[in-house]
């Protein structure tokens, strides 16, 4: 074996492992998706309105990092609400904003507005029952809520 073929069998190597690594790295996708649904917003508790909205979402994710997020549109209070979600793989660090404040997920009846409590909630990784709300909330004690319904816009996977 010659030098000329040692360089070009180490070359061949080298291009298909960096070609590997990057290809497993790259590992990535996106997705967009919009639609109308019916938008409760809340404070406190409280209903502060119900109206129709239209929502943007966005997904994207990579080894290393997820995001998810929905920007609302509600017609009726000339408002847009932000909903983000990150997820750094690599420090376990998980963030989720309700208009760049630090929020929580939970689920309301849609008939009452009663939050459903938690132990019932985690059962809902399959589905919720017809006519559950998916909401997002401020964590502080003034807090902000939107909900939509459940089966149109799921903030659980946030």
């Amino acid at each position: 074996m010659n030098v000329n073929q040692v360089l070009k069998g180490s070359s061949i190597a080298l291009v298909a492992s960096i070609l590997a690594s990057v290809s497993f790295n790259a590992n990535a996708m996106a997705s967009q998706h919009e639609g109308n649904t019916t938008c409760y917003l809340l404070k406190q508790d409280k209903l502060v309105s119900k109206s129709n909205c239209s929502y943007e979402g966005a997904i994207s994710s990579n080894m290393s990092f997820n995001y998810i997020g929905y920007s609302f549109n509600l017609a009726n209070n000339n408002a847009v609400l932000k909903v983000d979600r990150t997820l750094d793989h690599k420090t376990s660090q998980r963030k989720l904003e309700f208009n760049n404040k630090p929020a929580v997920v939970q689920f309301r009846y849609g008939s009452s507005l009663k939050v459903i409590p938690k132990n019932i909630a985690a059962k809902f990784e399959t589905g919720a029952p017809k006519g559950t709300l998916s909401c997002v909330k401020e964590k502080a004690s003034a807090a902000w809520e939107i909900c939509a319904p459940f089966e149109e816009v799921r903030f659980e996977g946030l």
